[in-house]
């Protein structure tokens, strides 16, 4: 078994033939997510093309990263990814937003769209089954990709969690993240040849301990993501540019050392709170807890602001 099940008991899924090329997965009423629809997603084979992984366009890759493919290789096995994670869409995702499908044979995660027909970008199963990030990305996350200049698959888990720490934190004090003040915190040290995109806390600053010293496991575990015509809106702007950087880039974005008079009032305000907070806040722990709260965390939001209160004093 490729995936580890859930602590929750694991769905039994009705797979209906939509057409010829594709299959739409339903949950049962009884396994539902809090979403007040049926919680569903169609998996629709696009027949993207595959890229060669020793093509010479890739030749600033590092060739670590060209060297792995996928453990999800078959329709199987991404079913039963969907099957054990309800949660991969949050209830404010439309249920025909998105497509998922598995790679090809000689996709690499850093690839690009090449000439597949439809554009998608590719996602690790971590981040669903261990960070519990949902689609659809809230704006805070896709602009802190856009301003890294980084792909989904880009960013290393380790950072992914941090990012997922800090949002729970901002919820609890009432503030919206940004960006700005989430970066502020990190630098960015590139790589040439390019490869897994890391922050790392700035001297003397670290706002939150590491997920893991070594994130192990995930490197061989991604698919591919495409939008659906009722989630265009979810991924890309009003002229069809993309909200975030869909496939791996050659310049991820330099950040070192930020200055604090280039932050707006809004963004200071955030950091007074968080400064004040013990330094090296558990970032497993907030989310663990963001991850086994999020479907009731606005209907018992004291609850939660008291559960996160226990773990960072």
């Amino acid at each position: 078994m490729i995936f580890a099940p859930s602590v929750e008991s694991v769905a039994v899924v009705e797979f209906v033939v939509v057409e010829s090329t594709q299959l739409r997965l339903v949950m049962p009423s009884s396994v539902a997510s809090s979403r007040s629809v049926d919680s569903s997603l169609t998996r629709t084979a696009y027949g993207s093309a595959s890229q060669s992984s020793d093509d010479p366009s890739y030749d600033w890759v590092d060739p670590s990263v060209l060297q792995i493919p996928t453990r999800i290789r078959t329709a199987d096995d991404l079913d039963e990814f969907l099957s054990t994670h309800k949660n991969f869409l949050s209830s404010q995702c439309p249920t025909e937003a998105l497509a998922v499908d598995v790679c090809g044979v000689t996709d690499r995660v850093c690839h690009g769209r090449e000439n597949a027909p439809h554009d998608f970008f590719f996602v690790y199963s971590t981040l669903f089954s261990h960070l519990h990030i949902t689609f659809p990305f809230d704006d805070f996350t896709m602009r802190v990709l856009r301003t890294l200049n980084v792909a989904p698959t880009q960013l290393h888990p380790n950072s992914w969690a941090i990012l997922q720490a800090f949002r729970i934190v901002c919820q609890i004090f009432g503030f919206k993240p940004t960006p700005e003040s989430f970066l502020y915190y990190y630098n960015t040290h590139l790589s040439t040849p390019v490869g897994w995109l890391s922050l790392s806390s700035r001297s003397g600053n670290v706002r939150f301990a590491a997920f893991t010293t070594s994130y192990k496991n995930f490197k061989e575990y991604y698919f591919k993501v495409f939008e659906e015509p009722d989630g265009r809106d979810l991924f890309y702007n009003a002229d069809r540019t993309t909200k975030f950087p869909f496939h791996w880039t050659e310049k991820p974005t330099s950040l070192e050392n930020q200055f604090w008079e280039s932050l707006s009032p809004f963004d200071k305000e955030i950091l007074l709170i968080v400064n004040q907070l013990p330094c090296r806040l558990p970032t497993r722990e907030l989310v663990a807890l963001y991850g086994s709260s999020k479907q009731w965390a606005d209907l018992n939001g004291e609850h939660l602001c008291f559960s996160v209160v226990l773990l960072i004093t």
